[in-house]
């Protein structure tokens, strides 16, 4: 563990940036329920829903669905992502 911060601390900006998306686009299919904590003006709200995403190369589509607070459940939204070429 302390190598890897040892390492880390010696590449650059934007080496660990391309690395990250180097290990990013290798996810080809993703599921997980995630928890959203939000804290303003020192009230917090809880937050939890599902993500199913599917890669296709650089482009991918992601289904968000609320599951808590009850009533948002059901709520989804669709995401569709790709990459835009510029002339």
């Amino acid at each position: 563990m302390i190598a890897a911060v040892l390492l880390a601390a010696q590449l650059s900006a934007g080496a660990i940036v391309s690395h990250a998306k180097e290990v990013d686009l290798q996810i080809r299919d993703l599921s997980a329920r995630i928890h959203m904590e939000i804290v303003r003006q020192g009230k917090r709200k809880d937050r939890v829903f599902d993500i199913l995403l599917r890669r296709e190369g650089v482009n991918y589509r992601a289904l968000i669905s609320l599951v808590e607070p009850p009533e948002m459940s059901g709520t989804r939204f669709l995401v569709i992502a790709r990459l835009l070429h510029r002339s």
